[in-house]
């Protein structure tokens, strides 16, 4: 073939972050510093700074890096290292050492703190709480197992050593304090919210001067990679897409690592292609198949499906491109592609209607549509009617508590009252200020006797929505709904994730909801469990039991007192 091709080696280095092939040379983060492209795309990690600062200016500590292998625990100690002046390749070459600081602190360092022997790693840890006692402080990686592991091992003469290292990993805000007289930082990685990092990395990705080498190639205007990284660029909403959907994901407790989310992208903008393969096959048609918002879920026309990447396995099992949505008949029928799309995509759109079916098969055109629209949604109204169909009804709204841009509104209060009054009598039919709370027979939605135990008043009942953030990461903040009841010095606080927000707005609309899955239903047993402890007693008369009975449609609370030979009501 004829003309000038010009290779662009960042295509490569973005193969290299996925595992759609057998070569995955960039999965690890040695591999990751190597790269010369590494420094063009990273993305700061403020805990790297809070470790060097912490190192610097206080007394010797033990750091603990810990969480999901993939969640970038080894990038930040070398960040951290390098801020401390180490050179950048010494972590590279050792996988454990020591150094002294510019300000003249003594630090070790333990890179592969999981891949020793379970020996080792007891024999490590008691180490690193020695040196604390010379002045060193330790910076260390580990997985969550291992540690936990090898903690229970060096502290066999504390009981309650596991349960101490959980906590502290389960801890969402303040990670330093004094464990079993030593200064430990524990810093869980997994319990770091990840998903502001997805939109800042993408647009790392897609700068233009990783991409200028490919104005002077003559395959560029049919070339899918350059086509996706442009338009990306251009539309950044095709990141925020991916990130509320691990958003959502991660409210399923389904979390995605660092190392997943860059796979994903990765393989979204190149597809597994490079330079090579789009000027010897590429046609008009590869941008439509190989679209950043097909790739998302799929591979090229649905065949092969590269499922070892998690995000698509995930999106792919999510079903997001096969929901009913409110735009689907002008999308489908009307064709109504400007109304939905931004221009540069309507010519696209308009390819894979009237694709032929060797190039496109017909079975797949709509799905190639649909997560066009649902990726590349032209302006936030269509997004937000979309987020509704295909997420949950409150969604939207929920982002927006999480990102502090608004707080919970009265609607949202109102509808989280009734579903717990159909939680506890299977009926919301009730217009008073109190919330009855009843036992009943499991398996019925409405009983007409119950036996009633206490009540709960709607003032004593809220909503709220309280910041969360972490010494490491002030920059990372959310926020979280919670339900806090507080009656006769009672409190009951209980997090509202996305998956309970829609359980209730769904029984308070009168729905059934029959496929509950066991992490919501025991949520959900818990959380009635608590306030059932928590609510004003109905009373505590010997002898007398509060029944509450409905008579047509009206709900009569009834008092019966039970003697030797009768019953009688009071």
């Amino acid at each position: 073939m004829g003309g000038c091709m010009v290779y662009n080696d960042f295509v490569d280095y973005l193969n290299t972050l996925h595992n759609e092939s057998a070569g995955n040379a960039g999965a690890v983060a040695e591999a990751q510093r190597n790269n010369p492209y590494f420094q063009k795309v990273l993305v700061q990690r403020p805990e790297a700074d809070f470790i060097a600062e912490r190192v610097e200016s206080g007394a010797p500590f033990l750091c603990v890096l810990t969480g999901y292998a993939g969640d970038g625990k080894t990038t930040i100690l070398f960040r951290a290292l390098e801020r401390l002046g180490m050179p950048s390749d010494r972590p590279i070459r050792e996988d454990r050492g020591r150094f002294v600081t510019a300000s003249g602190k003594t630090v070790s360092f333990i890179k592969d703190f999981s891949e020793l022997p379970k020996e080792a790693r007891n024999e490590t840890l008691r180490e690193a709480l020695a040196l604390l006692g010379e002045g060193i402080s330790t910076l260390l990686v580990a997985n969550t197992g291992p540690i936990i592991e090898s903690f229970k091992s060096v502290f066999t003469d504390k009981e309650d050593a596991e349960s101490v290292i959980l906590e502290r990993m389960d801890a969402t805000s303040d990670y330093e304090q004094m464990v079993y007289g030593y200064p430990m930082l524990i810093l869980n990685i997994a319990r770091i919210d990840n998903s502001d990092f997805l939109t800042k990395y993408g647009m790392k990705l897609v700068a233009e001067g990783n991409w200028s080498t490919c104005q002077a190639c003559e395959r560029k205007d049919l070339c899918p990679i350059y086509f996706n990284a442009a338009l990306t660029a251009q539309y950044p909403q095709a990141f925020q897409f991916l990130s509320d959907f691990y958003i959502w994901e991660q409210e399923l407790d389904n979390r995605a690592t660092i190392r997943q989310i860059t796979a994903h992208i990765a393989f979204a903008l190149t597809g597994g292609l490079n330079c090579h393969d789009v000027w010897r096959r590429a046609d008009k048609y590869w941008k439509a198949r190989y679209l950043y918002s097909n790739l998302l879920f799929t591979g090229p026309d649905g065949r092969g499906s590269p499922t070892q990447i998690k995000g698509i396995r995930m999106l792919a099992e999510s079903g997001l491109d096969t929901k009913n949505t409110s735009k689907d008949y002008s999308l489908f029928v009307q064709k109504d592609y400007k109304d939905l799309l931004p221009l540069e995509l309507v010519d696209v759109a308009e390819e894979i209607d009237s694709a032929p079916q060797k190039k496109i098969p017909a079975a797949t055109k709509q799905k190639m549509l649909k997560r066009m629209m649902l990726v590349f949604a032209l302006n936030n109204d269509i997004k937000t009617e979309l987020y509704r169909d295909i997420f949950a009804t409150y969604y939207p709204e929920f982002l927006d508590y999480r990102a502090g841009r608004s707080k919970p509104s009265p609607g949202i209060k109102n509808k989280i009252f009734d579903a717990l009054q159909t939680l506890f009598t299977g009926d919301s039919n009730n217009s008073g200020t109190s919330i009855y709370v009843t036992l009943r027979r499991s398996g019925e939605q409405v009983q007409n006797v119950q036996m009633l135990i206490g009540r709960m008043s709607r003032d004593d009942l809220n909503i709220i929505s309280e910041r969360v953030s972490c010494v490491a990461r002030p920059d990372n903040e959310h926020y979280e709904l919670y339900l806090v009841y507080r009656a006769g010095g009672n409190t009951v606080k209980n997090r509202i994730g996305m998956p309970l927000l829609d359980y209730f707005t769904k029984i308070s609309a009168g729905l059934i909801v029959a496929d509950v899955d066991p992490l919501l239903s025991h949520g959900i047993e818990s959380l009635k469990a608590e306030l059932m402890a928590a609510c004003k007693s109905a009373g505590e008369i010997p002898n007398v039991v509060n029944i509450l009975v409905q008579k047509h449609g009206e709900w009569h609370k009834m008092e019966l007192c039970f003697e030797e030979d009768r019953i009688s009501e009071v």
